[in-house]
């Protein structure tokens, strides 16, 4: 995460504290110029604050464009990449360099057919779960395409669905899926048996506001809700328990404005997708704010799916440009903060958070002004002390 470890002004009155502790304790000119030097080699003069940044590298065509855009999107083990396909009622399949292998599903309401296929995961044994949205169902296939189980229909009782969203699969094949319109989660067997529920609509710990994405880390137990008409993103147990929330509406960093759509990478951080806001946000596993960068054109709300690999590559689906591109990580990138209101409130609250930091051995970012102001004022304490010694010898 960027941000500078010490403010310059902290830093400006420890040195002038230090020196004048060093004259009334009458040390030597080498030994307070030793100090000074020592002090301003940790000052890095040309350093300003950085965050991690991400660079699109690829993607391909992912003739979905429409008003129902592909949000869905999963990868299996081997690389394979699966589109949900909501405009045409279809499923994708693409090799990792993105040729299309093959597709399936039609529109309709019998088995195999979809109406608004809204999400998608992939199980460790390679099985396809598809949420049929306006179908109301869970649809199981193997790799192929062929159909292997159905489960599910409208209602509110448990194993039943209104306007399901979102899916994700945990390593031992349990299945979650999210009800924008029940506000809730269900989880269930590989099998499709219900196993427990939680959630209701309201804006408390563990409520929702249409909730529309969900994924699950299943080596650290936790399960991520995309709450989106709470613009905030929950964290619980697999068993549903309230553990965090972060987030509510603004442009600001960690804010949201209409997310719809999460991924995990293999270290438990959080990918957002923040639709209107036309940008990914990057978090740790706790909620803490790590990067963003910018995707979309601006074309608000037009941004779908998004995934990251076992290699941390991030791939999204770009409605605005009927893509699916990759983004990779390409190191550190300065900040640029917006002179206005938003952005100093952000600033404040970096100041803050940075002000906690205790003093290590680590360097001390500075803007290069504030450097020079530093290196005039060790110039001028060992000016002053050259001639407070000659005075004494006098």
């Amino acid at each position: 995460m960027g941000g500078r470890i010490l403010s310059s002004n902290l830093l400006l009155s420890r040195l002038v504290s230090l020196t004048l502790t060093m004259v009334r304790r009458k040390l030597t000119l080498l030994s307070a110029a030793f100090v000074l030097v020592l002090l301003t080699s940790f000052v890095d003069i040309t350093a300003v604050d950085q965050r991690e940044a991400y660079k699109l590298v690829g993607g391909w065509s992912s003739d979905g464009r429409g008003q129902r855009p592909p949000r869905g999107i999963a990868i299996d083990s081997s690389g394979y990449v699966y589109l949900a396909d909501a405009l045409k009622d279809r499923v994708q399949k693409f090799s990792p360099d993105g040729k299309m292998l093959l597709e399936w599903g039609t529109t309709g309401r019998g088995e195999g057919q979809f109406w608004v296929p809204a999400a998608i995961a992939v199980d460790r044994r390679g099985s396809v779960y598809v949420v049929d949205h306006d179908n109301n169902r869970i649809q199981k296939f193997d790799s192929d395409g062929s159909l292997i189980m159905t489960w599910g229909s409208e209602g509110a009782s448990d194993g039943k669905f209104v306007s399901p969203e979102g899916i994700t699969v945990d390593a031992g094949g349990n299945v979650y899926v999210v009800e924008s319109s029940n506000n809730r989660v269900q989880k269930f067997t590989e099998q499709g048996k219900f196993i427990t529920k939680w959630g209701s609509f309201g804006d408390d710990d563990g409520l929702f506001a249409f909730p529309n994405a969900i994924a699950v880390d299943s080596e650290r137990s936790a399960v991520y809700v995309v709450d989106r008409g709470n613009n905030r993103i929950q964290k619980f147990t697999t068993e549903g328990k309230f553990v965090r929330k972060w987030g509510s509406f603004s442009t600001l960093e960690g804010e949201f404005n209409s997310p719809n759509s999460i991924a995990l990478d293999l270290e438990g951080n959080v990918f957002v997708v923040d639709a209107n806001n036309n940008r990914i946000q990057k978090f740790d596993l706790s909620g803490q704010y790590i990067t963003e960068w910018k995707v979309g054109n601006n074309s608000r709300g037009l941004l779908g799916g998004i995934l990251v690999d076992l290699d941390g590559v991030v791939y999204l689906v770009d409605v605005t440009n009927n893509r699916i591109d990759k983004y990779v990580l390409s190191g550190m990138e300065p900040i640029a903060y917006p002179p206005d209101a938003e952005a100093d409130a952000g600033n404040a609250r970096r100041s803050s958070q940075n002000a906690q930091v205790e003093i290590s051995s680590q360097w001390v970012n500075l803007h290069p002004f504030e450097g020079l102001a530093l290196f005039i004022m060790g110039v001028g304490t060992i000016v002053s002390l050259i001639m407070l010694q000659r005075r004494r010898k006098g």
